[in-house]
């Protein structure tokens, strides 16, 4: 079958079927994070979320719920400020992909760690129920994770 006949026998969307604006509600996301405003963050995402970090990571793994993306925030911020810039948000049919640079700033020694991220944010209803994320370098991303744990921060392990 191709595309143009599978759009032929697409139900029609009716104002009723409409998804909810998952790239306005991503935005609303990337802007709680940029504030740290944790109330913010977790008002957007479902009470039972999911989020895959690459398993190479030490931070690596799968956090569930609220207080496991608080838990995996934490750990972030021990390895620096984060800073996420201006990306692109893409909406997809459940959610939306984003691309976005990044950057940590060790508050141990000043190092800035550039990078970006694609994430892939799944939803239920308006909320943010799945975020699978997508480092470009893991491997730069672990080079400077080693360096602050040399430098003896964070002092806990990170996962």
């Amino acid at each position: 079958m191709s595309f143009h006949d599978r759009r032929a026998t697409a139900a029609p969307v009716h104002a009723s079927d409409a998804s909810p604006p998952y790239a306005e509600i991503a935005g609303k996301l990337v802007t709680a994070m940029r504030d740290a405003n944790l109330e913010a963050i977790l008002a957007l995402l479902h009470p039972s979320v999911e989020v895959f970090e690459p398993a190479s990571l030490p931070y690596g793994g799968t956090w569930r719920g609220h207080d496991g993306f608080t838990t995996l925030l934490e750990q972030l911020l021990k390895l620096g400020r984060l800073s996420i810039g201006t990306g692109k948000i893409h909406e997809i049919d459940n959610g939306v992909i984003m691309e976005l640079p990044i950057a940590f700033t060790s508050q141990q020694d000043g190092e800035v760690f550039h990078t970006s991220a694609v994430e892939i944010d799944r939803f239920e209803g308006s909320l943010v129920r799945e975020i699978d994320i997508f480092y470009k370098d893991t491997a730069a991303l672990n080079d400077y994770v080693s360096r602050q744990l040399q430098l003896g921060h964070p002092k806990d392990p990170v996962h």
